[in-house]
């Protein structure tokens, strides 16, 4: 079996793994490859009042499932990162937090870009959800430092910063976001 820390093959400088090398290190890294029913994923997001939202998340989660399982770690990061955005702007966008969201969006972003201030929601950035998040206490400072890790984790998947970067999209980095993913789907369940 292919040790999972040796690349199948390298060009100009990006790694590439071999199916059984990630199934390898997938179970290195803890994880069973293991098929969730979609009942199990609908329980996940019982918690989203938006019926249109939920649908979306789960057949996203569906998807995710499907390329965890299949070690395809890019694929995997791009949608725990979506799937993460969607759940914290969803927490911003209630009746009880928007207010105060756009409020602490103003205090944050006014010396940086003033002319984004005002700027609704739906625009706003992942780094800024995540800040104004924490600012609300929607999420732990500690879940802001792991989610600030899968913002930083995105930033690979641009073929351009890879190279630039000199970072790869591995097994692993995939594994890690998928667990900061579950960590704030589970920490927004205890809440409701």
């Amino acid at each position: 079996m292919t040790n999972p820390k040796t690349p199948l093959a390298e060009y100009k400088g990006i790694q590439i793994y071999s199916p059984e090398a990630v199934s390898t290190t997938l179970e290195y890294v803890g994880k069973d490859i293991e098929e969730v029913s979609e009942q199990e994923i609908e329980e996940k997001f019982e918690f989203i009042e938006d019926e249109s939202l939920r649908r979306i998340l789960i057949r996203d989660f569906l998807e995710l499932e499907t390329c965890k399982n299949r070690g395809l770690a890019k694929s995997t990061l791009v949608l725990c990162g979506s799937i993460i955005e969607a759940l914290l702007l969803d927490q911003i966008l209630k009746d009880e937090n928007l207010s105060r969201a756009q409020e602490r969006f103003n205090d944050i972003i006014r010396k940086k870009k003033p002319e984004r201030v005002d700027t609704p929601p739906e625009k706003w950035w992942f780094a800024e959800i995540i800040d104004v998040c924490e600012k609300l206490g929607l999420i732990s400072h500690e879940a802001k430092k792991e989610v600030w890790k899968l913002n930083d984790y995105r930033q690979i998947i641009h073929p351009t910063n890879e190279i630039s970067m000199e970072r790869n999209i591995t097994p692993e980095l995939s594994h890690i976001s998928y667990l900061i993913l579950s960590m704030i789907i589970n920490d927004f369940k205890k809440k409701t």
